[in-house]
């Protein structure tokens, strides 16, 4: 299998693992609003589908990589609209714990965007 079709089997598996992901939110959101004795948990169904979407995300940077400069852009954007985009938190990956100062924030999302944002 050439590295674009195994990139694009991954996007899809992706999307695949997300739809799981969703459905497994709706399903646990239903079952509590009628539930009044006990909150159903899945948790450990929750993190299994997110550690897979994380694990075929690290597969697409991976072969992403041998692909040429265009389709290279391309995962870029992807990852920039899913890791870094506005409203998704990235605090705690350089603060360390410290106190988090607006200007840091600024600062990295301005870089992230002219690296990575779509063209």
């Amino acid at each position: 299998m050439k590295n674009k079709e195994l990139v694009l089997k991954l996007m899809k598996e992706i999307e695949i693992t997300r739809k799981h992901y969703d459905a497994v939110m709706h399903a646990m959101g239903y079952a509590c609003a009628r539930s009044y004795r006990q909150k159903p948990f899945s948790d450990d169904l929750l993190n299994a589908l997110n550690n897979q979407e994380l694990e075929l995300w690290r597969q697409v940077f991976m072969f992403g990589l041998t692909l040429p400069a265009a389709d290279q852009d391309r995962i870029k954007a992807a990852a920039y609209e899913e890791f870094l985009a506005p409203g998704v938190s990235v605090r705690e990956y350089i603060t360390s714990g410290h106190q988090w100062l607006v200007s840091e924030e600024e600062e990295f999302r301005e870089m992230a965007r002219k690296l990575f944002a779509p063209r």
